[in-house]
């Protein structure tokens, strides 16, 4: 209960008093609550006693007046709160997009990775929608619905002069309110295992929709949504429990205030002689049973939103920054990995990696796969937490702002997707500041100009870069990269997918234009190996070899076997 507290208090802190415009509006939206809430009782006060028979003419014509008036007067203030509402979900909506998006980006990679993108999609739509509706059961339907019941239970015990009907009716309605409140806290729990049950059946799906190719290709369609549909069964188990709990706990409502209703005629007879306005009485005691089951649905819509706000996918997952790490400028004047265990799942990758790179060198990463390449350009980009040393510039890499240090270091991940924008602006991701006209200089100098200018600067490349070729994609990865001008430079097979002429242009104008720039690679077609300062070979099982070309195929040790048997191949 107090955790449940404190998060409602840091929600509602975070996204409504948080705002300054907000925040002023909340006292005169809260008094024109009120002010709505007591004119609505007193237009069914009197209309009541406008159509009472015993009335008279004058009297009437007074009421009608009086009535014409609460009801411009309530629904008046009813509007300003209306417009209060709108502003404040608008600005709610906003604020809580950027800050559950930016919560998942900030996790650390390895979390990430392994978060599925539909799981985490709807796990972000879904406590984007839940916020809106709890702070709005809060702020709008449960205070407006319980400011009724106070206001008509201070007025119904004026109207009641019998003592124990006063009690009897306020004790069965709070104890109502609590019984109804613990069942509400139940189906909350429920709520929490339909959601697992969605971010399941949306992970399957999104699996489906990235392997389209491959299903359709291998005639795999039929048992792919088998597989969907097998995924769907705890959602729609649990969906089954939560609906049908409200229903009942609805039926009960109903159940409950008709016990009432035939308790206070039946048991206590009720006449005039115990109620002064009859008729006032029973439209207010009416209107009150319709805010209490109100009621009762906000604090349903409260406990299920809570839950929906609260369940969070990446939940105990570790933030990359920390305020221990050291704020350094990195140069790349010198790569050391000294003894470096990386393990993943409880399986050894990497185990006992030892290496040394200079500034300016150029280096290449080439082993059977699985040997660990991609996972040691990941432990140097800060992605991977390890085991041993690795330290650059003489700081430990683990000690390190991971935002420091990714702004000196130029990734190419092995997946060359891009945004669904312009060829000119997918390139600018490098640097955001610099010039259209810097772009090109930049292409025209690696020779690729040409090739932008034919498909155009402006084509849009579509979702993930899926209107240009592989080649294509890797060329503006690349060139992205390049623009970045950082001293340190990662590329995960960056050129795998291009021809082997493109690639060894590639090669040239690195050796030609980034003499000064550090430069690690993980090599597919080995035939480029020798144009590189130095290989580190990963054979997997602590089988390391670290030199130029010419002398690891000198050793004619573990390299040279790996080299010979892929180039007969």
């Amino acid at each position: 209960m107090q955790s449940l507290i404190s998060k409602t208090r840091r929600y509602v802190e975070q996204y409504v008093t948080n705002d300054k415009l907000l925040r002023s509006l909340i006292i005169p939206a809260l008094l024109a609550l009120v002010a709505y809430n007591f004119f609505e009782i007193k237009t069914y006060q009197s209309m009541a006693q406008l159509t009472s028979k015993e009335a008279k003419e004058s009297e009437r014509i007074n009421m009608a007046a009086y009535f014409c008036m609460y009801c411009v007067v309530g629904y008046s203030t009813m509007l300003l709160y209306e417009i209060f509402n709108a502003y404040f979900v608008a600005i709610a909506v906003k604020s809580s997009i950027i800050n559950f998006f930016t919560e998942f980006l900030n996790v650390n990679y390895k979390a990430f990775m392994q978060t599925g993108l539909g799981e985490a999609q709807y796990c972000i739509n879904r406590r984007v929608y839940s916020l809106i509706e709890f702070l709005s059961s809060i702020c709008i339907d449960f205070v407006s619905n319980l400011l009724f019941f106070l206001i008509a239970v201070s007025s119904l015990s004026k109207e009641i002069k019998n003592f124990k009907l006063k009690a009897v009716i306020l004790a069965c309605i709070i104890g109502f309110i609590g019984i109804s409140c613990f069942l509400q806290y139940l189906r909350s729990i429920v709520r929490f295992k339909v959601n697992e049950g969605f971010e399941k059946s949306s992970r399957k799906m999104y699996d489906i929709l990235y392997n389209y190719e491959r299903i359709i290709s291998y005639d795999n369609l039929e048992y792919e949504l088998d597989k969907y549909r097998d995924s769907m069964d705890d959602q729609v188990f649990y969906s089954i429990i939560f609906w049908v709990s409200f229903e009942l706990i609805s039926f009960l409502n109903v159940i409950f205030f008709l016990v009432i209703n035939i308790y206070c005629l039946s048991v206590l007879g009720i006449s005039k002689a115990e109620i002064l306005d009859l008729k006032s009485f029973t439209l207010v005691f009416y209107k009150m049973k319709e805010k209490v089951i109100n009621m009762i649905e906000s604090v349903d819509s409260l406990a299920n939103n809570f839950v929906n706000l609260d369940q969070n996918v990446i939940k105990d997952c570790k933030d990359d920054e920390r305020d221990s790490f050291i704020e350094v400028n990195i140069s790349g004047s010198m790569i050391e990995i000294i003894n470096l265990y990386f393990k993943y799942d409880n399986q050894m990758i990497i185990s006992n990696l030892s290496a040394k790179i200079n500034e300016g060198e150029k280096v290449a990463i080439a082993g059977p796969n699985g040997s660990g390449k991609s996972t040691l350009i990941k432990v140097l980009e800060g992605f991977y937490d390890y085991e041993g040393t690795v330290k650059i510039d003489g700081f430990d890499l683990g000690d390190i702002s991971k935002k420091r240090l990714r702004q000196s270091l130029a990734y190419i991940p092995q997946n060359s997707y891009l945004f669904d924008s312009t060829i000119i602006e997918n390139l600018k991701q490098g640097n955001i500041l610099v010039s259209d006209e810097k772009v090109v200089e930049y292409a025209k100098l690696y020779r690729m100009h040409e090739i932008f200018k034919e498909l155009g600067y402006n084509k849009r490349v579509g979702e993930k870069g899926n209107r240009l070729s592989g080649g294509q994609r890797q060329k503006v990865c690349f060139l992205r990269a390049v623009i970045k001008d950082a001293p340190v430079m990662l590329f995960d097979e960056a050129t795998s997918n291009m021809d082997q002429n493109s690639e060894l242009k590639i090669i040239e104008d690195m050796k030609t234009y980034m003499m000064n720039k550090t430069i690690i690679m993980i090599v597919h077609n080995l035939e480029l190996l020798k144009h590189f300062d130095k290989v580190i070979y990963l054979g997997g099982k602590e089988c390391y070899e670290e030199g130029s070309f010419e002398d690891l195929m000198s050793k004619k040790g573990n390299f040279y076997n790996f080299y010979e048997s892929s180039v007969r191949k």
